[in-house]
């Protein structure tokens, strides 16, 4: 028996004096099976008489609720808040996002027992940040951009925390808000086409790194834009410590048919993209293919160097760069062609 105690009103004595809060082993029929549990009441010593108040009532059905739920094998009420706080959302608002009626959550996590599919899908949230990523989009019509915001953020920190593998949904969440115009060369992001786009890259230059990839597809991006008026993968790109980066850079690489292997150099570890042998070509058209064709000639001078040089002077100077993505229109003034 765990013991605490407060100086209170007792009902029993009709009088103030310390009580007992007392935590015991109790045995109860719920829905036909003995249930075991820890239930919790006050107790006055004097009358040996022990009482459960209304929030004491309140958590020992609960509690009982919760021993029920394990002995069949089913998320307990603090499991499933615990779910919904990793998430940062509300319990109304995950039971919208879930399709659910608005105050399941809110019962599953005082007075009602989940069915075995709610529990399910609850189960695979918990696990796959990714797959409840999918209920939040499908639900967006109903979500205000406030909350759509914190959700979406709360799911890309708990991937990193996670050390999730990303895929093409997480890359989405760095592109979501992002309107189509020149900061994404007038396209929406495809991460198929970029997929193809990075494949052919590699299967044109021998031991592609990805620091030359980010640059052969920053070339290639603007190239395009200047000649027709439209970018190639709809990668938006900013300044990242004095070079230019796609946003979200990282996650492209984590795509599932971008192939990164390790090769042994003067013994230094050196990453490479591999292609991808059962990728065909077929998205890209033919002025992106001889756009492409054009940067990977260019590669071999100085002309993407000198392109991130040029970019940066015609930025100007700059608190944080870091910040700002790039019109693909700057690279239209700096005389680039496909010759």
């Amino acid at each position: 028996m765990k013991k605490n105690s407060s100086f209170a009103f007792c009902p029993i004595c009709l009088n103030k004096h310390e009580i007992l809060q007392v935590e015991v082993q109790q045995e109860d029929v719920f829905q036909h099976q003995k249930i075991t549990y820890h239930a919790q009441y006050d107790y006055c010593e004097i009358h040996e008489v022990q009482w459960a108040n209304e929030k004491q009532l309140k958590n020992n059905s609960i509690r009982l609720k919760d021993a029920y739920r394990k002995s069949i094998g089913l998320l307990t009420s603090e499991e499933i808040k615990a779910i919904r706080e990793k998430y940062k959302i509300s319990q109304e608002a995950l039971a919208v996002v879930l399709g659910w009626g608005k105050k399941t959550i809110t019962r599953y996590e005082t007075v009602s027992i989940q069915d075995k599919v709610h529990d399910d899908v609850l189960r695979k949230i918990d696990i796959d940040p990714l797959w409840f990523f999918d209920f939040v989009l499908r639900s967006k019509a109903e979500i205000d951009q406030k909350h759509m915001n914190k959700y979406l953020l709360s799911l890309k920190k708990y991937q990193r925390e996670a050390n999730l593998k990303f895929s093409e949904k997480s890359l989405y969440l760095e592109y979501y808000d992002i309107d189509i115009n020149d900061q994404v060369g007038n396209i929406r992001l495809d991460p198929d086409r970029l997929t193809f786009v990075i494949n052919y890259l590699a299967t044109k230059v021998p031991d592609l790194s990805k620091n030359k990839a980010i640059k052969l597809l920053l070339f290639a991006d603007f190239l395009h834009f200047c000649t027709y008026d439209q970018g190639i993968t709809g990668l938006a790109y900013h300044f990242n410590q004095n070079t230019i980066l796609p946003k979200g850079h990282e996650e492209i690489f984590h795509l599932e048919r971008i192939h990164i292997k390790e090769i042994m150099e003067n013994d230094y570890s050196k990453y490479v993209i591999e292609p991808d042998s059962g990728v065909k070509f077929d998205l890209l058209d033919i002025t992106e293919i001889n756009v492409l064709d054009s940067v990977i000639a260019k590669s071999q001078k100085s002309d993407i160097e000198e392109l991130i040089a040029k970019i940066r002077v015609r930025t100007g100077p700059s608190k944080d760069k870091s910040v700002d993505l790039l019109s693909y229109r700057i690279a239209c003034d700096l005389e680039l062609n496909t010759r």
